[in-house]
């Protein structure tokens, strides 16, 4: 993208150039006031967007293209300037891209709500509205996350239609409920049964049920309600048909009565009574004539002690009878408060058990007693009809009870329930007839049966299980009477494999599953005895293997972290821990807490090991910091002056060697960068002696010039003239130094030269004449040491010095030659004698031989 940007400033820097050669200045000025045009353009896009758009396309300068993409927002305009700015400009392809993407979530957005108000137009249009689909709706409108005003307010009408529909769903269904429950109150309602205006209050009432029925919300009505209403509604009206269809026999019931009662009780007899009393018209409910026939009930009771008084006047009264009459009357009565039919009939069979001609009880006792029975056969008149209902509920709760695909355990429990509720019927409310038992007890056998199959299933399963028992326990005692041979030895049995047999027994005997209660306690108790013969000598050797561990511990616990063998110790340690470990397992609780001991010891060693390694890593980061500090000492005196480079360096080395070793790692860099900086030092330092003995070398031969110049005037003038030795000592005094070795042997020999020539010794110019061969020799000698070719004239003589030198280095007590370049040099300069051109032109071939530094004197 810069390349791009780089480019295109080329491009308008070459086309200025090509346009017109404008002053810097003058182009900074058309350009400033180009861009203040182009923003106050940008001010009057305000509401033009495909103007801005053009303006967009056209400008170049950034900040008015950005201020101009503020005012696009439409999709096909963002989309088109964000093709043609997608290579040009950042920031406006930043801001497009943003607006592309909210336009595109607010596409998605209103399309949603679309399909939200057509979902909530056709459940409105719905006839079976139920409430997950508005709560579906609901949830689906709360994802939206921008939705327009207009939309809000076409999705409003509907939902709200969708509330009032639910609404009114809710109120319908709990009218019916009333009337249904309303129904079923009549229906156990004694009152309103016998009442004249029931079948009127019945008929109104389902006059609104219907009513309801055509609602346009009845679809949404539960299934089962409605025929439940019907059903009920149906069961009333047939009570009541029965009860008006009971009218003639009760008036008949009622006049034989009146007759009855208005007579005197001595005149009647019992079976004329109950023979006319069978002989009314017959009565569909019973409940009818329960009222009735207390009254019956009452006057039969009446005439029996009427009669019976009149046959035992003349009796004797039993006090004992009289009391235990009285008592059981009382235990009646109080039974009937409290409810207990079944205890008071028990009463009542004992108070007919006693003789009335001996206990003689009152009229007000015989009164009460016949108003107790009566209750007492109203009592059970109505527990007969509440146990019939009841034992009708239990038989339909029977018959229900295979659609209802309860759990086995679930089936049993409440097949069980049934019954025992039947028992206790049989018991509150009367035996049942056998009809009605026997299809009860077939509908508890049939919804029974798949429990019952199941349990077998259980029992044959159980039976399996105590076969698999047995044949563990016979595997056990086999495997044992195998392992524990005679006279074995306990290192020489296979334990690993006894406790692995072991646990595997009792990992099987653990998933064997559920036995018989009858034999589950035999066969534990056989399986732990055949375990016993096996695991009694392997606790034994586990015992023994504990003691083994422990002594392993032990050994762990006294290792010297110090040592060097610790490492190899710890490790024999843990190889031998794990020979044990896989020859004689213990168990897992054990083995952990031994296993545990024994790895925090060998965590001990290590540990301290550790602090040592750590405390040697911590000196060597130190050796190494040290180390790095003497380097960059090394790399700063790069800069530095060449006087104190030497001594630096003697002093780092010292250092140096005195300083410890640093991680394996790091060695060999910190090595080379320390060898890497000492040698740019000494080859500075060489660099340096070789320059100061390239310049001693230019002094030595300047000076031995001078020399051999003045001796040279000596040998061919007899008298050098005194400004001719004055200059020459002022040009010798002005010349650099050649060395502490060379200066001074110089020195004497120019001395030497001036002193003759102003004493004007003609015996010192004959000896620089004499003194030529030694001159050549000696220069000879310095060819040979410098490994320099001499001229073919003396390759005789030089032949001749050198065997006479490989002699003389043979025989012992006499003096060695001069065998050092330097030492022949100095020899060189210390003899006086005269040269000609050539042998001037050698010694000038060595000293530059010198000074190039291929040859170290």
């Amino acid at each position: 993208m810069f390349d791009f940007f780089r480019k295109r400033i080329g491009r308008a820097a070459s086309n200025a150039a090509r346009v017109d050669p404008v002053e810097p200045a003058a182009i900074a000025e058309v350009s400033v006031s180009d861009r203040e045009i182009a923003l106050a353009r940008v001010a009057e896009l305000a509401d033009d967007e495909p103007a801005a758009v053009d303006f967009i396309l056209q400008c170049e300068f950034a900040d008015a293209r950005l201020l101009a993409a503020e005012h696009v927002y439409s999709r096909p305009m963002v989309e088109r300037v964000l093709q043609a700015m997608r290579n040009s400009d950042r920031r406006v392809v930043k801001l497009m891209q943003g607006r592309l993407d909210y336009c595109r979530q607010w596409e998605a957005d209103e399309q949603q709500a679309n399909h939200c108000i057509t979902q909530a137009r056709q459940l409105v249009s719905s006839p079976h509205l139920t409430p997950n689909q508005v709560a579906d709706l609901d949830r689906a409108w709360q994802k939206i996350q921008h939705v327009a005003p207009p939309l809000q307010h076409t999705f409003d009408n509907p939902r709200s239609r969708l509330q009032q529909r639910l609404a009114e769903q809710a109120d319908l269904q709990r009218r019916v409920l009333d009337a249904l429950a309303q129904v079923r109150n009549w229906m156990s309602d004694d009152a309103f049964v016998v009442s004249a205006d029931a079948m009127q209050q019945l008929s109104v009432l389902e006059q609104q049920v219907v009513q309801q029925r055509a609602s346009a919300e009845a679809a949404s009505l539960p299934k089962n309600l409605l025929p439940e209403f019907a059903q009920a509604v149906t069961d009333l009206r047939q009570a009541l048909l029965r009860i008006a269809q009971s009218e003639e026999g009760i008036a008949a019931r009622r006049t034989l009565l009146a007759q009855w009662e208005a007579a005197a009780p001595a005149s009647l007899t019992e079976a004329a009574i109950m023979q006319a009393w069978r002989a009314a018209p017959a009565l569909p409910d019973q409940r009818l004539i329960q009222p009735l026939q207390a009254r019956l009930d009452m006057l039969l009771l009446q005439i029996k002690q009427s009669h019976i008084a009149q046959q035992d006047a003349g009796h004797p009264v039993n006090p004992d009878l009289q009391n235990q009459f009285a008592a059981g009357l009382a235990r009646l009565e109080q039974a009937l408060q409290e409810g207990a039919l079944q205890a008071a009939a028990e009463q009542d069979r004992v108070v007919r058990s006693l003789d009335q001609k001996l206990a003689r009880p009152s009229a007000e006792q015989t009164a009460n007693l016949t108003r107790l029975r009566a209750e007492l056969v109203r009592l059970q008149g109505w527990a007969r009809w509440g146990g019939n209902v009841s034992r009708e509920e239990l038989l339909h709760a029977a018959m229900s009870l295979p659609a209802q695909s309860l759990a086995v355990a679930e089936l049993a429990r409440k097949v069980g329930s049934l019954r025992e509720r039947w028992k206790s019927l049989d018991i509150s409310a009367g035996p049942a007839g056998k009809d009605l038992w026997q299809r009860f007890d077939l509908a508890c056998t049939a919804a029974y049966a798949p429990a019952a199959a199941h349990f077998k299933q259980l029992a044959d399963e159980r039976a399996r299980n105590a076969a698999k028992a047995q044949t563990l326990i016979d595997e056990c005692s086999s495997f044992a009477s195998a392992f524990l041979v005679d006279g074995s030895e306990p290192e020489q049995l296979d334990w690993k494999a006894a406790a692995t047999f072991l646990d595997r027994m009792r990992q099987a005997w653990r998933q064997l599953g559920t036995l018989d209660r009858k034999d589950k306690k035999r066969l534990d108790l056989a399986f732990d005895a055949a375990l016993d013969r096996l695991a009694e000598p392997l606790a034994a050797q586990r015992s023994r293997e504990v003691a083994q561990r422990e002594k392993l511990i032990a050994e762990a616990a006294n290792l010297n972290p110090q040592e060097r063998g610790t490492l190899d110790a710890v490790r024999d340690l843990q190889e031998r821990w794990q020979q044990h470990s896989r020859a004689m397992p213990l168990e897992r609780r054990q083995e952990q807490q031994l296993w545990q001991r024994f790895r925090e010891q060998c965590d001990t060693v290590f540990a301290k090991r550790k602090e040592v390694a750590l405390a040697a890593d911590t000196d060597r980061r130190q050796h190494l910091a040290e180390k790095t500090a003497l380097c960059a000492r090394l790399e700063a005196a790069q800069s530095g002056p060449d006087t104190s480079i030497r001594q630096l360096l003697r002093d780092t080395r010292t250092a140096w060697n005195q300083i410890g070793s640093v991680a394996h790692a790091a060695e060999r860099a910190i090595e080379d960068r320390y060898r890497q900086a000492e040698q740019s030092l000494q080859r500075r330092l060489e660099d340096a002696k070789r320059h100061e003995l390239a310049a001693c070398l230019q002094a030595l031969q300047i000076r031995l010039h001078s020399c051999q110049a003045l001796e040279q005037l000596l040998a061919t003038m007899a008298a050098v003239p005194a400004d001719q030795l004055m200059r020459a000592q002022n040009e010798w005094a002005g010349l650099a130094s050649a060395g502490t070795q060379y200066e001074d042997l110089l020195q004497t020999r120019f001395a030497a030269a001036i002193t003759a020539a102003q004493a004007q010794d003609r015996d010192y110019a004959l000896s620089l004449e004499s003194q030529r061969g030694l001159l050549l020799d000696e220069l000879l000698r310095l060819e040979i040491l410098s490994g320099l070719d001499s001229p073919a004239e003396f390759s005789r003589r030089r032949l001749q010095l050198q065997v006479a030198g490989l002699q003389s280095s043979l025989k012992t007590g006499q003096k060695q030659p001069v065998t050092n370049e330097s030492e022949q040099l100095s020899a060189l300069c210390r003899l006086p004698a005269l040269i000609d051109q050539q042998t001037s032109q050698r010694i000038e071939r060595i000293l530059d031989w010198y000074k190039s530094g291929k040859a170290v004197i």
